[in-house]
This record gives structure tokens, sequence and C-alpha cells, in this order.
């Protein structure tokens, strides 16, 4: 779709967490130095031969007052992006927004729509174009965090059914705007994949799984329809068996092994996604930690060849996050300020972050950079034959009516 199969994702959540018996803000663009090292991120990206982005505009610091607009902020990345030939696909909520907006509220619709509306004109005084737009990033994973953890604004543990409503709502009241405003841009839909199974012994854990993956894709087949490319984020974690421990009530999960046979696997995930909606289809989100990394982009490149080769409308697979991040998901309690700084980086990037006395630094090793190479060379061998089947079965159908 940009050039280039495999695009890079910068990790930009922004929730308002509780930690404790405080309330921090998580921005993972200034936790990892991103909002003033965006040229250099955006260099790396291209030597890596990366021609797209996943960003957010982290609606917190657009709209630091009801009312009051502001992108200031996003010049750097904007600046980087142009520099280095690379476009970016922009979400306009990453888990965030500011606190005096409650996602629960009747008006939150409107007011994601009038941010998101201001920051499209602004990329046009710029001259940029918005060729995508994802309106919400994970709208279940947000609900369950906030409606079933409790632990992410507005901090509404048991109105998880309320929550996913609404922001379902403000999906579509989104997709109208857009379509209004830049009809040329494609809104994307980006949702987790996340699949359960249970045990045949235990009837009640299959009934669980069940509840688990009917939930799992419910903003999928509401809101397909209103959405030009249906975007998926699948990470090796999200195949789980539901499970009980004795004397407890309800169910825990566990991941499934590597070679537990009740795994699908991203071809068979695509077909599912395909069959119902027809639609474009993107991996907006992948990843794995450390020394698997080479072998996963093996892996989800092959995957994604024999999907292209079966006539699966695949469009391009995003590395997320492209580059390290703090290993949020390990705050519990304590100050995110002296913390956040203080935690084991997760090496599931591409581009590998370091702390030194000077900040954080930026490298890439050359055997993710030859092993990207290769990935990216394998798919555009696959593009290419069949551009060029396509182009010789339309010179026959011409030649054949002359």
């Amino acid at each position: 779709m940009y050039g280039s199969f495999w695009g890079g994702g910068f990790d930009s959540i922004t929730p308002l967490a509780r930690l404790g018996d405080r309330e921090h803000r998580l921005d993972l663009v200034e936790a990892t130095e991103h909002d003033r090292k965006a040229d250099e991120d955006y260099g790396l990206l291209a030597r890596l031969g990366i021609k797209w982005a996943r960003e957010d505009i982290r609606w917190y610091r657009c709209e630091e007052a009801p009312g009051s607009y502001s992108f200031d902020h996003l010049e750097p990345i904007l600046e980087a992006a142009r520099r280095h030939g690379i476009d970016v696909v922009w979400s306009w909520m990453h888990y965030g927004c500011p606190t005096f907006v409650n996602p629960l509220d009747e008006t939150f619709p409107d007011q994601l729509v009038a941010v998101g509306e201001r920051f499209l004109a602004w990329l046009r005084e710029r001259e940029m174009s918005a060729r995508a737009v994802a309106p919400i990033n994970e709208l279940s994973y947000y609900t369950w965090r906030v409606g079933t953890l409790g632990s992410w604004h507005p901090f509404a543990r048991g109105h998880g059914r309320r929550l996913k409503e609404q922001l379902m709502r403000a999906h579509e009241r989104c997709f109208e705007a857009i379509k209004q405003a830049t009809p040329e841009a494609r809104v994307l839909l980006i949702d987790p994949f996340y699949y359960a199974v249970g045990n045949e012994e235990d009837p009640a854990s299959m009934r669980e799984a069940a509840r688990v993956r009917e939930s799992t894709f419910e903003a999928l087949d509401r809101l397909a329809p209103l959405a030009d490319v249906v975007g998926l984020n699948f990470y090796y974690d999200g195949q789980v068996e539901c499970y009980r421990v004795e004397g407890e009530d309800g169910y825990r999960r566990r991941k499934l092994a590597a070679g537990d046979a009740r795994r699908v696997s991203l071809v068979e995930v695509l077909r599912c996604y395909h069959e119902p909606f027809g639609k474009p289809m993107m991996v907006t989100e992948t990843s794995v930690r450390a020394t698997r990394r080479v072998p996963w982009l093996s892996y989800m490149t092959e995957q994604a060849i024999e999907a292209i080769e079966e006539g699966l409308p695949l469009e391009g697979m995003c590395w997320h996050p492209i580059m390290d991040v703090p290993d949020w998901g390990e705050l519990r309690k304590g100050a995110v300020e002296e913390r956040l700084g203080e935690l084991q980086l997760a090496h599931s990037g591409l581009i590998r972050l370091d702390r030194t006395a000077r900040g954080l630094r930026r490298t890439v090793s050359r055997e993710v950079e030859r092993a990207v190479g290769a990935q990216e060379a394998k798919l555009q061998r696959v593009l290419d034959s069949q551009r060029a089947e396509a182009a010789a079965e339309a010179g026959e159908v011409v030649e054949a009516a002359a």
C-alpha cells in the first residue's frame, strides 16, 4: 500500500493509568524520546527499507483545554516522515484522551470527531495527505482495561458493555466525518485478534472460550462495513486456553504452547476475516521478543506469501513496536515518573534501545537489517510476479476484444 509490504509502528499509547492511589499519564512517545529523536528514528526506518509507519496524534496533547486545539507537537514527526519519504498511518485515540473527556459520556463520539477533523485540516495546511486513518486503536482491548481491570481512565470497572458501545458509536461517527472531510483517505478498523479454546473434558470451559471469541469479534462484525481496510493485531501470545483452578469461580487463561494443535495460523485467521466481509486486510501489529524476532519475521512473511498466493487481499504488515519500549505492562504501583525510566526495556522492536548517560541510544543490528531486507524481497518477488501475470491476462483480453 505504501511502497513496502512491511511497515513499522511507533508505540504511541497515552492512557491515564491508576497505579496504587495515584494517576499517571503513560506516554510512550516521551518515554522513548521519539518526540525529540523523530528524525533519527525515521532515518532508521528508511535504512531498513520500510516505507510506512504508524503513529498516534496523542489526543491529550492536541486538546489541552476543551475546544482548544494545537498540533505543534507533531511537527517533528511530520517533518521526519517527509524528509525520509515515509508515509504515516495515523490513529486518533490509542488508549488515551484528555482528562476532561469521558468516553462514557454521550458527547464522546462528537469530541473525537472534532479533534480528528481539525487534525485533517492541519495536515492539509501543510500539504500532507492522510492516506489512511484509524479512529480508535484496539477498542476491545481498551474496553477490557477500563471495564474489567478498572486501571485506565475513566476507571469504570463493571461498565465495559456501555463503554464498548460508545467506542463503536465513535468509530461510526468518525467514518462519516473522514469520508466527508477527506474522501480519498482510507479508514482502518484496528482490533486485536484474540483466540480462546477450552478443554473438551470440561464443557463449561468450552462455553467460556466461545464467549471470549464472540466478544473478540463483536466490534469487527459491527464495524467492518464502516471501514475500507480491516486491521488485525496478531501476536504470538494472543491464543489462550480457558481453565479453572479448583476452589475458584470463573476461568483463568494461559497461553497456548507453540506446538499446540489448537493454535490457528495467520492464513487461517485471514480466511476467517475475509470470508464474511471481503475487505482488504492488514496485519497492523505483530512482534515478538528478543531472539525470536527474526524467526517470527520469517514466519509472518511466509504466511503472508501463502495468503497472497491464495488470493487473500492482504496489503501489508506492521512490526509493532518497531522500536523497543519500557515494559509498561509491568507497572503496578509507585511513581511512574521514577519507575517508567527504570523499567526493563522490552526488546521486541527491530530498532534496539539502550540506556546511556546521554539518553536512549538507538541501533539496528546487521542481522535484523539483513532479515528485513530478505523478507521484503521475498514478498516483492511474489507481488511483482502477480502484477506481471495480471498485466499479461489484461493484454490477452484486450487483444481478444480487438
